[in-house]
C-alpha cells in the first residue's frame, strides 16, 4: 500500500474507476459471467439433463460433425445465428422429416434459453428460426417382391444379404445393423438386447431356416453379422435410394430403411397371420401403434387382382 499522499490518491482514483466499471457490468447483467466455449456449455447442459438430438441420444460435441467441432471452440458470445443455421443445414440432408428437424431445434432453443438464464450467453442465435415446413404428407409405400428383386440386382453383394434379412424378419434397420453372432443361439433364435431396441425391451425372434442359411458361415461371438452395412441411417438410406433409382422405380424417393419394415408388415398380414402374432413377432409395444403407423396403401396390381375376384 503506497504511503505517499499523491500515490494514495492515484490508487483511490483507479479503485473508483474499477468500481464504476463493475457497476456498469452489473447493470448490464454481465458481471461474473463465465467465458465458456460452446463445447463446455453443451457438456454442462447435458449434465444438467438437457437434450440435443431427438429421443434420448445425448451425444458429446466431440463426436458430432466437423462443424460442431469448429463451433465448439468458440466462446458462447461469439456464436452467430448463421453458424447455428449452417449447422442445421448440414444436418438436414433431406432424409429427415420436418417434425424431426423441428424437434431438434426445440431442444437447441431450450439450451440457449438455459444459457441466457445463467448469463452464459448474451443473445439467442436461434430466436429468428422459422418453423420447417414439410413438402407435404409423407408417402408410405410397400415394396412388391418384384421391386425388391430389382433393388437387389442394383445393390452391391455386401448389401444384398442384409436386404433379404430385413425383408424376411421385419426388424428395424438400427437393430439389424447391430446384430452380433452371439445374439443368434444354436437353435436359430435371435435375442436382441433391450439396450439396442427403441422400446428398451428385449425381443426374441425365431429365424426362418432359409434366412439362417443365407447368413453364411458363423463368425465370432462379438463379430457383426452384417459388418459391411453402413452404421449411419442416413448413409444406408442413400444406398437404398440410389439402388431404387437405378432400378427404375417411380417411387424411389420414398424408399427408406423403414419402408422395408412396412413392406414386411404388409406381406405378413396378407399371408393371413393374426394381428396378435404379427405384433408379437414384430416386437411392437402396442397394437394401436402397429395399426396406425404401419398401414400403407396396396399397389395397383394387387388392388386389381382383388377386384377381379368379385
Amino acid at each position: 500500500m503506497p504511503t505517499d499522499p499523491p500515490r494514495i490518491l492515484e490508487a483511490l482514483n483507479a479503485l473508483r474507476e474499477e468500481v464504476a466499471r463493475l457497476r456498469q457490468e452489473v447493470a448490464a447483467g454481465r458481471a461474473g459471467q463465465e467465458q465458456l466455449t460452446l463445447r463446455e456449455a453443451l457438456d454442462r447442459w447435458l449434465a444438467f439433463g438437457g437434450k440435443i438430438w431427438e429421443h434420448d441420444t445425448l451425444l458429446s460435441v466431440t463426436t458430432m460433425t466437423r462443424r460442431w467441432k469448429r463451433l465448439g471452440n468458440l466462446r458462447m458470445q461469439e456464436v452467430r445465428p448463421l453458424d447455428i443455421q449452417g449447422l442445421y443445414e448440414e444436418r438436414d440432408d433431406g432424409t429427415l422429416a420436418a417434425a424431426t428437424v423441428n424437434l431438434d431445434r426445440k431442444y437447441l432453443r431450450a439450451f440457449w434459453k438455459w444459457a441466457l438464464a445463467r448469463q452464459l450467453a448474451e443473445n439467442d442465435p436461434t430466436a429468428a428460426w422459422p418453423i420447417k415446413r414439410g413438402p407435404g404428407k409423407r408417402v408410405y409405400i410397400q415394396i412388391p417382391r418384384e421391386d425388391q428383386e430389382a433393388i437387389e440386382r442394383c445393390l452391391k453383394l455386401r448389401f444384398r444379404r442384409w436386404l433379404r434379412f430385413v425383408f424376411a424378419t421385419g426388424l428395424r434397420s438400427g437393430e439389424s445393423r447391430k446384430i452380433r453372432w452371439s445374439w443368434i443361439s444354436a437353435e436359430d433364435v435371435l435375442e436382441i438386447p433391450a439396450a439396442v431396441r427403441k422400446q428398451r425391451r428385449a425381443h426374441r425372434m425365431p429365424l426362418p431356416r432359409k434366412i439362417v442359411e443365407d447368413l453364411g458361415p458363423r463368425g465370432g461371438d462379438e463379430d457383426l453379422a452384417f459388418p459391411n452395412v453402413p452404421r449411419s441411417r442416413q448413409s444406408l438410406a442413400k444406398v437404398l435410394k440410389r439402388a431404387a433409382r437405378k432400378a427404375g422405380l417411380p417411387y424411389w424417393r420414398a424408399v427408406t430403411p423403414h419402408s422395408l419394415r412396412r413392406s414386411w408388415y404388409g406381406r405378413i398380414r396378407r399371408a393371413g397371420v393374426p394381428q396378435e402374432a404379427v405384433q408379437n413377432i414384430g416386437g411392437w409395444k402396442s397394437r394401436s401403434v402397429m395399426e396406425t403407423y404401419y398401414w400403407s396403401p396396396i399397389g395397383d396390381k394387387e388392388a386389381r387382382a382383388y377386384l377381379e375376384r368379385i
